[in-house]
């Protein structure tokens, strides 16, 4: 499915053909209280979504070794979605995860082996409008996560590790990437730090309104606002020292679609 920038910054549901309707959740659904998702389970919810088969089969290690074990060695025979849906743990997050994230209420029918969406029209037997299936899952979960301006974990283990040596190289590149993740997983990036910047910046957001914007609306304002500040810099440099590499249409520029294209 591709989702247009326009539709990502829209307020409105993204409709997704045969499940239903993807919802934009908003800042203030990210606070403690009554209604709210919170920020914890917020986060709890969209690790499922982002999750790798490499990661699905560690969560199911720590549970039960043999298991782990079992699922790791013929995890290439299997989707994503049959190996989630095979363990309590990690079903019970997925189906909680669309429960958050999708407009439509949802159940799971082992006879189906799907996800079944549904409304409840108040009167008779609940409206059945769609279902989550090994077939759909993947580019639901895409659509899902770049409404949230978020993306699927890259590192995944190789389908079948023949030698030591695969492996071990494999744990070695599974490190790097855990420790590149480490650097960017700071305070700057959280969401309390956005609403500030975002409230300080003088561009309209206020205090009183940034509950109101749609958390795909926030990150990117967030990443326009420190853009903005980089080109302010240029400007004043070239202002002083004048200079060849000064572009004058640079604010112009599509930084999200830059930054989906570097993955």
């Amino acid at each position: 499915m591709t989702l247009d920038y326009l539709d990502l910054l829209s307020n409105e549901p993204i409709a997704f053909n045969g499940v239903g309707s993807i919802k934009k959740l908003r800042m203030r659904d990210l606070c403690s209280g009554k209604d709210h998702v919170g920020i914890a389970d917020y986060h709890a919810y969209l690790f499922i979504l982002q999750a790798s088969k490499q990661n699905i089969v560690d969560v199911i290690s720590k549970q039960d070794n043999k298991a782990g074990v079992l699922f790791k060695k013929f995890s290439n025979e299997l989707s994503l979605f049959e190996i989630i849906m095979l363990f309590p743990v990690t079903a019970s997050a997925l189906i909680g995860a669309l429960d958050m994230f999708l407009e439509e209420d949802v159940w799971y029918s082992e006879t189906e082996k799907a996800i079944v969406t549904y409304r409840d029209m108040g009167s008779g037997a609940p409206v059945i409008l769609g279902r989550v299936t090994k077939d759909n899952y993947d580019e639901l979960r895409d659509a899902i996560l770049k409404t949230n301006h978020a993306s699927v974990n890259k590192e995944e283990v190789p389908a079948v590790a023949e030698t030591d040596d695969i492996m071990k190289k494999w744990e070695q590149a599974e490190k790097m990437n855990q420790d590149l993740q480490e650097k960017t997983d700071s305070d700057d990036y959280s969401f309390g730090n956005i609403v500030s910047k975002l409230c300080s910046a003088k561009m309209g957001i206020t205090y009183q309104n940034v509950w109101d914007l749609t958390i795909f609306q926030a990150i990117n304002a967030f990443h326009e606002l420190g853009y903005q500040f980089g080109i302010h810099l240029s400007e004043r440099v070239f202002s002083i020292h004048g200079g060849d590499h000064f572009n004058m249409n640079d604010w112009m520029k599509n930084i999200y679609s830059a930054n989906v294209k570097k993955g």
